[in-house]
C-alpha cells in the first residue's frame, strides 16, 4: 500500500514537471518589439469619493503617426474596467469634478490649433465638448472645489496681455529672415529646448466655457529677468484662489540654485502674495481636507547638489510652519492627505526601492517617524488619495507600471494589468537583490540573470551605472535602460547603487560631492571583485561596463584608470568637466559637485576627477553614444571623447541622433540604439 502511494504522489510530481517545463518551452526571450507594445499608464487620478480612477492609456508604435493616448475608468478594486474615449492622439491631465459626475481633460482634437481643455459629462454620456480655445494651448485642468472654475496651465509671452499678442509675436518670429537666437540671461537653454521666452501660466475659466483669463497677467513676479513660471499648484479650499510653486530668480543660476517659493494668486488676477520666506525650495503644495493646514515639501540647504526634502506644514489661517518628522533619514516625495485629512501618504526611496509611506498628522506633528505600507518586490510611484488608502503606480523589471490599490493597513490589490499577455509568453528572471561590503559600507545591487539560466554555464556580465548621479537603480520597468532586455541576448546584468545613490541615507548620497571618481569608483570596482568571486557562472574574462549621463561619466573615468573591462558602453557622458560646465545648462551643479572649485581659478583642483586628462591610459573598446538636442551634456561631450579614443588609436564608435536629447526615446532610434550595443557587446564579448 505504502509503495502505490509513493509511486501515486511521484506520478503527481512528474506530471507537474512535465506540465511546467511545457509551459515554459512556448515562452520566448523578450525583445524589443515586446517593449515597444507594452501599454504605458499615465498618472491616475481619484475620484473625490475614492471609489473610481480615471487614467490615460498610451499604445505606442514604431510609426509615431500611429501613437494614441485614451482615457480609461475603473473602480479601486479592478472591477468594470472600460475605455471613456477613443479620439486619435493624446488624452492627458484628467481632472474630477467635485461631485463626480464631470471629467476635464487636455486633448487636441478636430480643427485645434494646440491642445485645449474639454469636458466629458458621465452621467448624460455623449461625447466630450471643448470649454478653451486658447491659441497658446491649454493644460494639466483642475476643477475648482465648489466646481465652478476650471484652472489649466498655458506657457505664454510674460509680457503679452492677451492671446492676441501671442499669436502675433509666434507670427514675427516665423517670418523674420535672419536665425538669430539673442540673450541676456542663463540659462538660454534648458534639457532639449532653448528659451523661447515663454512661461507657464496659470489660467481659469468657467467650467461651463467662456472666456478665459491669465490670473498673472497683472503680477510683478511674471515681469522680473529670472520669471520661471509655474511649477505645482493647488486650488485653495474655498475656491477663491491658488497656491503655486515658482522661482523668481531663474537668471541667478549661473551663481547659484535658484530657490523655489509658494505663492497665492486669487481669482479676480492681481499681484501674488509671496507665502514662504525659505531661502531654498518650497514645492509640490497640498490642502487638507478641511482646508486648515497646507502640507508642502522643503529643502534646508543649497550647497549640497542633493537635497533631503522635508514634510513642512503651514497653518492657512495663520501662516505658522512647522516642520514634520524632522529627524527622518529619508526624503519624502508627492505628499498627499488621506480623504479623511487624519493621515499624509508619500513616496520615498529605501534601499534601492520607492515605497509609500504613511504617518498620522498628530504623530507627525510631534516628530515621530513615518510607516513603511508598501515596498518591495518592485517599485512605486506615485501616490493619489482612495478610499481608505491610496492609489499608486506599481513596476518590475518584468512588469511595466500597472495601477495597484493600497489600503492604510498595507493590503495590496492589483487593480489594471494591461501587459498580462505579452508578460506571460516572455521567458524571464525576477529581479534579485544583492550586496557586496566596500570600506565598512553596504552597497546593494540588482542582478537580472539571462532567460533559460544555467548555474554550470559561464556567462558574460553587463556592469550598468546609475546616472543623475542620484537616480538610483529599482526592481523596475525601464525603457532606456531595460535590464530584461540586455539579459535576453545571454548576459547577466548587474545594476550596483553606490554612494550618491538616495535610499541609504542622506550621508550616503551627499559623499559624492566633490569626490565624482573617488570612493564611487572604488566602490564599483570592489563590487565587480565580489561579483567574480561568489558568483562562478560569471565568466571573469568576459565583462562590459555601460552608463549614462553620469553612469556615462563613470564609464569614462573608469576607461582611463583600467582596462579590467573588455569594452565600454558611454551615452551621453561627461568627458571634460570644463567644457562641459560652460556648455550645460546646469553649469552651476557641474561646479558644486566639482568641489565648488572654478576651472579658470584652481584648474588642477577642478579637473582633478575630470576622464580627459586620462586620455594616455585609454586601451578600452568604447562605443559612444549621443543625441544632438541634449543641452544637459552637450553633444561637444561625446566628440571631444570620440577623438581622444581615435587618437589614441583605441577602437570605437560613434552613435549619434540629430532628433533626440538626453534621453533616446523614438521607437525606431531606440530600437538602433539597442542594437548597437547589442552588437558592440557581442564584438568584444562573445
Amino acid at each position: 500500500m505504502k509503495a502505490k502511494i509513493i509511486i501515486f504522489i511521484l506520478l503527481i510530481i512528474l506530471s507537474i514537471l512535465f506540465i511546467f517545463a511545457q509551459d515554459k518551452s512556448q515562452k520566448r526571450i523578450m525583445t524589443h518589439e515586446d517593449m515597444i507594445a507594452m501599454k504605458r499608464i499615465g498618472t491616475p487620478t481619484v475620484s473625490p469619493d475614492g471609489k473610481f480612477i480615471v487614467f490615460p492609456l498610451e499604445k505606442v508604435d514604431y510609426d509615431e503617426k500611429k501613437n494614441e493616448s485614451d482615457l480609461w475608468i475603473v473602480e479601486i478594486d479592478g472591477k468594470n474596467l472600460r475605455q471613456l474615449t477613443t479620439h486619435k492622439g493624446a488624452e492627458r491631465g484628467a481632472s474630477w469634478s467635485p461631485c463626480g459626475k464631470k471629467i476635464a481633460f487636455s486633448a487636441k482634437r478636430g480643427d485645434d490649433e494646440s491642445n485645449q481643455i474639454y469636458i466629458l459629462d458621465l452621467e448624460r454620456g455623449g461625447e466630450a465638448y471643448r470649454i478653451t480655445n486658447v491659441y497658446t494651448g491649454a493644460s494639466s485642468p483642475k476643477f475648482s472645489p465648489d466646481g465652478k472654475w476650471i484652472a489649466f496651465i498655458s506657457s505664454v509671452y510674460p509680457d503679452c496681455p492677451d492671446q492676441n499678442c501671442n499669436r502675433e509675436r509666434d507670427k514675427k518670429l516665423r517670418e523674420k529672415k535672419s536665425s538669430e537666437k539673442v540673450y541676456e540671461t542663463y540659462p538660454f537653454r534648458t534639457w532639449m529646448e532653448w528659451d523661447t521666452g515663454k512661461r507657464a501660466h496659470i489660467f481659469i475659466v468657467s467650467s461651463e466655457g467662456g472666456e478665459e483669463k491669465d490670473l498673472l497677467i497683472n503680477s510683478s513676479i511674471v515681469k522680473l529677468p529670472g520669471w520661471g513660471g509655474i511649477n505645482q499648484w493647488e486650488w485653495t479650499p474655498d475656491s477663491k484662489g491658488i497656491v503655486f510653486s515658482a522661482t523668481v530668480e531663474r537668471d541667478k543660476s549661473v551663481n547659484k540654485y535658484p530657490s523655489t517659493d509658494l505663492y497665492f494668486i486669487g481669482i479676480e488676477g492681481g499681484e501674488a502674495k509671496k507665502l514662504t520666506t525659505n531661502p531654498y525650495n518650497d514645492f509640490s503644495p497640498k490642502f487638507s481636507p478641511d482646508g486648515k493646514y497646507l502640507l508642502y515639501l522643503s529643502t534646508e540647504t543649497d550647497k549640497y547638489t542633493y537635497s533631503t526634502s522635508r514634510l513642512t506644514l503651514m497653518e492657512w489661517g495663520t501662516g505658522k510652519i512647522q516642520k514634520l518628522c524632522s529627524t527622518w533619514d529619508a526624503s519624502p516625495s508627492n505628499p498627499v492627505w488621506s480623504l479623511d485629512g487624519k493621515t499624509i501618504y508619500f513616496n520615498a526611496e529605501d534601499g534601492g526601492a520607492n515605497k509609500i509611506w504613511k504617518i498620522n498628522l498628530s504623530d507627525a506633528i510631534s516628530g515621530k517617524n513615518p510607516v513603511e505600507i508598501a515596498g518591495k518586490p518592485g517599485t512605486w510611484e506615485g501616490v493619489y488619495p482612495a478610499l481608505n488608502g491610496v492609489v499608486s503606480l506599481r513596476e518590475r523589471t518584468t512588469m511595466p507600471p500597472e495601477i495597484f490599490y493600497v489600503k492604510e493597513s498595507g493590503e495590496i490589490t492589483q487593480v489594471t494589468d494591461f501587459n498580462r499577455e505579452i508578460r506571460e509568453k516572455i521567458l524571464w528572471n525576477e529581479a534579485e537583490e544583492i550586496y557586496f561590503n566596500y570600506g565598512g559600507r553596504k552597497i546593494q545591487a540588482w542582478m537580472v540573470k539571462p532567460p533559460d539560466f544555467d548555474p554550470k554555464k559561464k556567462y558574460p556580465l553587463l556592469y550598468i551605472i546609475h546616472g543623475g548621479p542620484y537616480s538610483p537603480w529599482h526592481d523596475g520597468f525601464h525603457y532606456r535602460w531595460n535590464m530584461q532586455l540586455f539579459a535576453s541576448k545571454g548576459y547577466v546584468v548587474v545594476a550596483p547603487n553606490p554612494t550618491g545613490s538616495p535610499g541609504f541615507g542622506e550621508k550616503f548620497a551627499r559623499e559624492i560631492q566633490g569626490d565624482w571618481g573617488g570612493r564611487v569608483y572604488r566602490e564599483l570596482m570592489a563590487g565587480v571583485d565580489y561579483l567574480l568571486k561568489n558568483f562562478p557562472f560569471i565568466d571573469k574574462d568576459k565583462i562590459a561596463c555601460a552608463g549614462a549621463s553620469y553612469g556615462g561619466y563613470m564609464a569614462n573615468w573608469i576607461l582611463g584608470q583600467t582596462d579590467r573591462f573588455k569594452c565600454i558602453i558611454t551615452h551621453a557622458s561627461l568627458f571634460n568637466l570644463t567644457s562641459m560646465m560652460g556648455a550645460s545648462d546646469v553649469g552651476y551643479f557641474i561646479q558644486t559637485d566639482a568641489g565648488g572649485y572654478l576651472p579658470w581659478k584652481e584648474p588642477e583642483k577642478f579637473e582633478k576627477f575630470s576622464p580627459h586628462r586620462y586620455v594616455e591610459n585609454f586601451k578600452t573598446p568604447t562605443l559612444v553614444i549621443h543625441g544632438e538636442l541634449d543641452y544637459r551634456v552637450p553633444v561637444t561631450q561625446a566628440f571631444e571623447l570620440f577623438y581622444a579614443l581615435k587618437k589614441k588609436g583605441v577602437p570605437a564608435r560613434l552613435l549619434y541622433f540629430p532628433d533626440e536629447g538626453h534621453w533616446i526615446l523614438k521607437p525606431e532610434n531606440s530600437r538602433k540604439w539597442y542594437e548597437e550595443i547589442f552588437n558592440w557587446l557581442d564584438r568584444w564579448l562573445k
